[in-house]
């Protein structure tokens, strides 16, 4: 994968604010056209080569021709199935205060301020494998953007727009719960009296934990029996959730 560009602070508006960033995936969309272009291309020079060579009964040239023909020519099918050129002409410019997306038929701003949730899900199927990232980004106004594997670094953009996320957030769900209210995470319901999913609810003096990772969403109990479980892509503003009852699980009466 390509290795995004750090880039020197330029003012870009007063509301993003600098450019911090810059994360381009169309180096990887043209490495992937010259392959597709050069298999492609060698496959087809080979099919009427190996055609003539066997209908002039000269198989020892027509079925090498022919198979390595195929073998191109699969190649490309197999790049082209796997989402080789999907999202592939996509620029996020992380900012300041937000980032901007360009490429794959979208542009647009989404302030950090403005993102009311952000879903990731990192799963690894291996210890050698590479973690294969997908975030998605709500804003207030109901835009919803998708970011995948597609993206060079994705897992680095993620953890900064969590981050940004989480710090504004944060004392928010911590105002709404110490005032006796209830914010849903997804499937998990996080209230005065503790978090609850699918009509089990562990009460804040029972949480030890919430672990997010390879692809989960944990809330961890003291005595290990009562965890609470769910797909850490159904689960928005899992590291919201995290810290919010990591402090209200300590201070089980006193929000903040």
């Amino acid at each position: 994968m390509p290795t995004p560009r750090s880039l020197p602070g330029r003012a870009v508006g007063p509301r993003l604010g600098t450019l911090v960033r810059e994360f381009d995936a169309r180096p990887a969309r043209r490495r992937a056209l010259a392959w597709l272009t050069l298999l492609g291309l060698a496959g087809i020079a080979l099919v009427p080569a190996a055609a003539v060579y066997l209908t002039s009964g000269r198989p020892l040239l027509g079925v090498p021709a022919a198979l390595l023909a195929a073998g191109y020519l699969g190649a490309v099918a197999w790049i082209l199935a796997r989402g080789a050129l999907r999202g592939r002409d996509t620029v996020v410019r992380l900012h300041e205060g937000g980032l901007t997306v360009t490429g794959s038929g979208l542009r647009g701003a989404y302030l950090w301020d403005e993102l009311t949730e952000v879903t990731v899900s990192g799963v690894r199927r291996s210890h050698r494998a590479r973690t294969r990232w997908r975030c998605v980004l709500t804003a207030v106004d109901g835009r919803t953007l998708t970011l995948g594997d597609g993206l060079p670094d994705v897992g680095d953009l993620a953890g900064t727009v969590v981050a940004e996320v989480a710090r504004r957030l944060v004392p928010r769900v911590l105002g709404v719960v110490g005032s006796g209210g209830t914010v849903r995470f997804g499937p998990f319901a996080v209230g005065p009296d503790g978090v609850a999913k699918d009509g089990r609810r562990l009460p804040w003096p029972a949480v030890r934990e919430v672990v997010v990772g390879n692809g989960l969403v944990v809330v961890r109990s003291h005595d290990g029996t009562g965890d609470l479980v769910a797909m850490a892509g159904e689960t928005p503003n899992a590291v919201v959730l995290a810290e919010v009852c990591h402090r209200r699980a300590r201070s089980p009466r006193r929000m903040g």
